[in-house]
Parts: structure tokens; C-alpha cells; sequence
């Protein structure tokens, strides 16, 4: 999953020019992450962004930065529909996105059916992304 960093329609960002935003000024806003240990986590910390909501889920957390309060990273093609509508827009610097990389493991004895092989070319085509 590529995450990028991405705030609310009503947010104080959201009409900025990408240039105009500096990451010291990013850690001023009120930030939501994760509250489990996870990437999401460690990138919050390396920046020093001020997380100041926590939730359990990626759902929770684009709710979070649809209401315009918070800042939050976001899987892009999560985000997607959001950007589609002009309810949220992308923080376009290469200092605050990461990715994650996901795997699927199979059993060995299984690895020649049709339908699995069929299950895991959707998986990885619904989970490519060109951002």
C-alpha cells in the first residue's frame, strides 16, 4: 500500500499550494494515526507530527481526516473515491509518504488450484497502484 499523507476539504491546508507547506509547519496541526504499533506509527514519530487521535481501524481514521481537524495518512487507493469527490486532497511531498508492503502466504499443497491462483491475480491487481 502506498500511504500518503492527506487532510479534509474543511482543513486549513486544503487550498495551499504543496510548496507553501513545510513539514515544521505540518507538526502545528492536529494529527490522527493509528494507536496500534505499526508503520503508520513509527512514520508519526520519525516526523514528529502531534498525534492527537487515535483509532483502531483505517476506516475510523479517514473519517478523522474527512471532518477537516486532522492531518492522517490514508492508503491512496482508500483515498481515492475521497480525492475523486474534492473531499480531501494529497500533501505532495516526498517527506511524508511511505509504503507497506503486504504479502500472501499460501499452503504449498494448495498453490496449484485455479480458483487460488484466479484470487491472488486479483489481489495483486486491486492492490497496484501508480501514486
Amino acid at each position: 500500500e502506498r500511504m500518503r499523507l492527506f487532510c479534509g476539504k474543511k482543513h486549513e491546508l486544503y487550498e495551499r499550494a504543496d510548496a507553501s507547506i513545510s513539514l515544521q509547519e505540518l507538526r502545528k496541526f492536529e494529527y490522527a494515526g493509528l494507536s496500534f504499533n505499526s508503520l503508520n506509527m513509527a512514520v508519526h514519530q520519525k516526523l514528529k507530527l502531534r498525534k492527537s487521535a487515535f483509532v483502531q481501524s483505517e476506516e475510523a481514521l479517514a473519517l478523522l481526516v474527512l471532518s477537516g481537524s486532522y492531518l492522517g495518512f490514508l492508503p491512496t487507493h482508500q483515498a481515492q473515491p475521497f480525492l475523486e469527490n474534492s473531499l480531501v486532497r494529497m500533501i505532495s511531498s516526498e517527506t511524508v509518504r511511505y509504503s507497506s508492503n503486504m504479502t500472501a502466504i499460501v499452503r504449498k499443497s494448495a498453490s496449484t488450484g485455479r480458483r487460488l491462483k484466479v484470487f491472488l491475480e486479483c489481489l495483486e491487481e486491486a492492490h497496484v497502484d501508480h501514486w
